[in-house]
């Protein structure tokens, strides 16, 4: 494991010092932890963006092509489901 330094103000590490039971290391890991689901969280695209990623033209509809549509967002929504919920074991399982 890796030693990271963090410096707190005085009156913060005063307070924490007040603590002495809690693991302060382990409250800046576990949030550490947090904040990167967050930044590695799916991103949300807009409508446009997706008919954009499947490649289809708005201006050309067609019922096939709607399918293709529900199709592909069906697609993209299982991998989101997938990554949060990978996410969610990765963050559970430490």
């Amino acid at each position: 494991m890796t030693n990271v330094t963090f410096s707190v103000d005085e009156k913060l590490y005063s307070q924490m010092k007040k603590h002495p039971e809690i693991k302060w290391s382990e409250i800046f890991r576990n949030a550490i932890k947090d904040y990167l689901v967050f930044l590695e969280r799916p991103k949300i695209i807009s409508g446009k963006e997706l008919f954009e990623s499947v490649t289809i033209s708005v201006q050309n509809y067609s019922t096939e092509k709607e399918l293709e549509i529900r199709k592909k967002q069906q697609e993209l929504e299982k991998q989101r489901v997938n990554k949060i919920l990978e996410l969610e074991s990765q963050f559970s399982g430490e």
